[in-house]
């Protein structure tokens, strides 16, 4: 079973919603295991990672900004690299997005 999570990060952009719900939506009709990291690469460090299906997408398109909200600081490589040797405390992931 695959295992993909979908991250945005730096400032909002048009159509992040849709590319959002696009992915989760794929993923799962492909039967992958989808997650949604929060407030981009301090929540993957954070383990704000939750799981997603296409009801969690549905009826966001419309919703300005991204559902998996802006990171509201900078994550520093040291961060990023403390998360990945502890990451036993969130899903292994296959693939980010």
């Amino acid at each position: 079973m695959k295992r993909v999570a979908v991250l945005t990060s730096g400032g909002d952009a048009p159509g992040m919603n849709a590319a959002i719900r696009a992915v989760i939506r794929c993923g799962v009709a492909k039967g992958w295991d989808m997650y949604g990291v929060r407030k981009g690469y301090a929540g993957l460090i954070s383990g704000n990672i939750q799981q997603m299906g296409t009801r969690d997408v549905g009826g966001i398109i419309h919703k300005g900004g991204t559902i998996l909200l802006r990171p509201l600081g900078v994550c520093d490589k040291w961060g990023l690299m403390h998360w990945l040797s502890s990451a036993e405390t969130v899903p292994k992931l296959d693939h980010i997005t």
